[in-house]
């Protein structure tokens, strides 16, 4: 048995299907800024760092940093980094 979540016990993929789905992941957020100016006018009231949990591969974390904030990023999946 395979597929998704692979055979490893957590139900986490294994690395060539993870780094598959970060692509995909990728591709499908690339034309939708979602609630990134949202997040970009709260990081403009931060005084401070931001720390992004389950940063994934950083839709989020690099315009903050492109922005000029502060920006560390953390996530489960190094494939997703």
């Amino acid at each position: 048995m395979g597929g998704l979540t692979g055979d490893r016990a957590g139900g986490r993929p294994d690395p060539a299907t993870a780094g598959a789905l970060a692509r995909l992941y990728d591709l499908d957020l690339a034309d939708d800024p979602g609630d990134l100016d949202l997040y970009l006018a709260l990081a403009a009231r931060a005084d401070g760092p931001i720390l992004e949990l389950a940063v994934g591969t950083g839709r989020l974390a690099v315009p903050l940093a492109a922005a000029g904030h502060r920006v560390t990023g953390v996530d489960l999946d190094p494939t997703m980094l």
